[in-house]
């Protein structure tokens, strides 16, 4: 269930199903307007309508939000015209950019003619391409939005502050239905034209905290909260334990302030800690074991394989791995050697399937159809919505995802010139980040709790200088 206030319907009577109509309240509001007129007198209008004008630009009142559902062109929005902006919009037909989980976004007002503050986004962006002619009357004018990533010719349901239009006969319909808060707008214009603005001051305040009163009645849940909620829960139940959409959901529901954000921001955060955590070590996830096939004296492997950390043959004899500057050194064993090593010769693009494979060249005696066993580190991959996380650890994510997060608030911050705000969350930011790592070593330590280590001592080979190469453990 959606809500939609002041969304007009066909019956136009004083608290019907259409809300109230000017003529159904013109014998009350005429009774303020110059100290008393009669209810057909054209100044009730006029009075009302300038009361109205006053109220919207000071904020959005019951019956000031409307609902549409709206078909894209191409990617683009254009409002009807009695709609002013866009504040909250959702896809229910079609897709963001392939994306089909919480396809929802809404935006802080900032002021009347300012309606996207582009740090403080919630969800998928919209941007705000101003006024533009109606394709059939150019006299009138629309707002229009982009909609980058939008599936074409979607239906986007968007609710906004409802557009200024004035009355203009007994059967409109009010914008603004807080009959007694328009009274006193009224007498705060006619104070204000009668050189008394501590008074006229007075009333609009008067006014303006009706409607706050009001709102706050039937606003329970202004941003949705409990619906925001229950699409996260749907996402952790339908989607695999530990995947991209399952993770994301989870920290939308725990940490604060998260389940204001889109699915796409949420995301977004959570690919940049996993990546940070991924290149800052070795940890359980982010090794996997590789038979690697030699051809012609060279290895390629899998475009998921960053580097080879321990390689042995078929016949179970390990291999030394050398850095690619082995062969140019003055005191290595140049291009002559025949002791049996790995050279790391960097990666190869392949155009073919659009892939990056890490090359190996193999010195050795035997260099065809033999079978490399390997341990390789991981390279990091960007998730789709199902795609496992390599690292699985979720309170090592929770941490870093909250260290991102404050980053980017503290960015804001800086903008804002709140500067000693933004100093406490990077601070706040670098110890989860530092908690986030202990937390990876501690399980990595428990996981190879069992194992027991050996001391490698390499006695042969040219090493000295070379990059990760002997003397080792």
């Amino acid at each position: 269930m959606r809500l939609s206030w002041g969304i007009k319907m066909a019956t136009p009577s004083f608290g019907g199903p259409g809300g109230t109509t000017f003529g159904s309240v013109s014998e009350i509001l005429c009774q303020v307007c110059d100290n008393g007129i009669t209810f057909d007198d054209p100044r009730v209008m006029v009075r009302t309508n300038e009361a109205t004008k006053i109220i919207l630009d000071n904020m959005i009142p019951v019956g000031g939000y409307a609902t549409y559902d709206i078909q894209a062109a191409g990617t683009l929005l254009l409002l009807p015209p009695q709609l002013e902006n866009v504040i909250e919009h959702q896809i229910i037909n079609g897709s963001w950019s392939g994306q089909t989980n919480i396809l929802e976004g809404f935006y802080n007002i900032v002021n009347p003619y300012a309606y996207l503050e582009p740090d403080e986004y919630r969800g998928l962006v919209l941007v705000d391409q101003g006024l533009v002619p109606d394709p059939v009357d150019p006299t009138i004018l629309r707002r229009q939005y982009n909609y980058p990533g939008l599936q074409p010719n979607a239906i986007v349901r968007v609710t906004g502050a409802k557009r200024y239009q004035p009355i203009t006969q007994n059967s409109d319909y009010l914008i603004v239905q807080n009959v007694e808060a328009l009274k006193r707008m009224i007498i705060s214009i006619e104070r204000f034209e009668n050189n008394d603005p501590e008074g006229g001051q007075k009333y609009q305040q008067m006014s303006l905290e009706l409607l706050q009163a009001e709102a706050k009645k039937h606003m329970l849940d202004p941003m949705q909260h409990s619906y925001r909620l229950n699409a996260f829960d749907l996402v952790i139940a339908n989607t695999p334990p530990e995947s991209f959409a399952n993770t994301a959901a989870l920290l939308a529901r725990e940490v604060p302030g998260v389940v204001w954000h889109g699915f796409d921001s949420i995301g977004y955060l959570l690919t940049i800690a996993e990546r940070r955590l991924f290149e800052k070590g070795l940890y359980k996830g982010t090794l996997t074991k590789v038979d690697a096939y030699v051809q012609g004296g060279y290895v390629y492997f899998p475009p998921s394989v960053q580097t080879v950390l321990a390689v042995e043959m078929s016949n179970s004899e390990p291999l030394d791995i050398r850095s690619t500057f082995i062969e140019y050194m003055k005191n290595g064993p140049a291009k002559l050697s025949v002791h049996r090593v790995l050279i790391d010769r960097g990666e190869q693009y392949f155009p073919s399937d659009g892939t990056k494979r890490r090359k190996y060249k193999l010195v050795a005696d035997q260099l065809n159809a033999d079978i490399l066993s390997t341990i390789c580190k991981l390279r990091w991959v960007g998730k789709q919505t199902v795609d496992q996380m390599q690292i699985k650890n979720y309170e090592a994510l929770r941490l870093m995802f909250i260290a991102v997060k404050d980053e980017h608030d503290a960015a804001y911050m800086r903008k804002q010139l709140k500067f000693q705000e933004a100093q406490a969350l990077e601070q706040t930011a670098l110890q989860n980040e530092k908690k986030a790592v202990e937390v990876l070593d501690k399980e990595l330590r428990e996981y190879l709790g069992g194992v027991q280590h050996q001391l490698r001592v390499q006695t042969y080979g040219f090493s000295l200088g070379d990059v990760g190469c002997g003397g080792t453990l």
